[in-house]
């Protein structure tokens, strides 16, 4: 058997529920042969067994809500085979080891509320592989070297507040599609380098709380579909040019409470189908360009007080549903 009897006993342990019933010839084979293996809610473990490096088929690996974990074992890197880690909301994990950055098999990587993790380790930048890497951290800085993950698809960083700035290494992603930065809300600019990222769909700056304006270079992603800029109160307005954003479907602008009016551009996103300003207390007028929407399902001003200059060109949206505006 690969699993000793005591590796057996530990896993029992861990699993009473599951395997009570099994003989340890059965539970040597259900090992041998897993998958998928989840520790959730499991407050009895200080640390894995180290025979988890013998689940020589785990593709997916999911630890969360597990309370007195406070280390994982350094063998884990022998899981040659992951595809997907998970951890999340283990209050007490200080540290991964070094040897994940051996998971050269692994696309995914989810880390959130771990909140000891700091520093962010920087060994799962050396992961040139993933395709998905979301972080919840408390770190204030992301290091230069996150610019080598070049086959990255998605980058989440939803909720990392300590973050100041962005590394100007970002740029290198050039295959990714989508960008999280929601609720980093120390981030006051956007680097440079946002406009090389040439595949980006979906690009979420949602709470940047104090950032008050966008970077011009934005307007280089040719094939952004999606803006959402919820909740920048401090956002006065956008680029001038951000009619360039030709692919652009959706923009959404709710809550931005210091925004006064929208540049005449936008009347050139020939592809938009749906503009948010409902709660932009602010806002003051609509560019006349606004009636050249010609693909515009849905118009929100509501509860826009001082929107009081409505343009005639808004007339001409005839298939559009307009909310807040009488």
């Amino acid at each position: 058997m690969i699993f000793s009897d005591k590796d057996i006993a530990e896993w029992k342990n861990i699993f009473p529920q599951e395997l009570k019933h099994k003989t340890n010839d059965e539970i040597n084979n259900v090992l041998i042969n897993l998958s998928q293996l989840s520790f959730y809610q499991i407050n009895n473990i200080t640390k894995l067994p180290n025979s988890i490096s013998k689940l020589y088929n785990l593709e997916y690996l999911d630890i969360r809500y597990c309370d007195n974990l406070t280390t994982l074992p350094e063998n884990i890197g022998e899981l040659s085979k992951l595809k997907k880690f998970i951890l999340g909301f283990c209050k007490n994990i200080t540290n991964l080891p070094e040897s994940i950055s051996k998971l050269k098999n692994l696309q995914e990587i989810y880390i959130t509320d771990c909140d000891k993790l700091i520093p962010l380790p920087k060994h799962i930048f050396q992961l040139y592989n993933l395709r998905k890497l979301k972080i919840n951290c408390k770190d204030n800085t992301l290091p230069e070297s996150i610019g080598e993950l070049t086959n990255l698809r998605e980058l989440n960083l939803d909720g990392c507040q300590n973050i100041t700035t962005m590394p100007e290494s970002i740029g290198k992603l050039t295959n990714l599609r989508e960008l999280n930065l929601d609720g980093c809300k120390n981030i006051t600019t956007l680097p440079d380098s946002i406009g090389d990222l040439q595949n980006l769909k979906v690009l979420n700056l949602s709470n940047l709380i104090n950032i008050s304006s966008l970077n011009d270079n934005i307007v280089k992603l040719n094939k952004l579909s999606e803006l959402i800029l919820h909740n920048c109160e401090k956002l006065v307005s956008l680029p001038e040019n951000i009619g360039e954003l030709s692919n652009l479907k959706e923009l959404y602008l709710r809550f931005c409470e210091s925004l006064i009016t929208l540049p005449e551009s936008i009347g050139k996103l020939s592809n938009l189908r749906e503009l948010m300003l409902a709660d932009c207390k602010q806002l003051y007028s609509l560019p006349e360009s606004i009636g050249e929407l010609q693909k515009l399902e849905s118009l929100n001003c509501s509860c826009c007080p001082n929107l009081k200059n409505i343009p005639k060109g808004i007339k001409k949206l005839k298939k559009c549903e307009i909310s807040g505006i009488d």
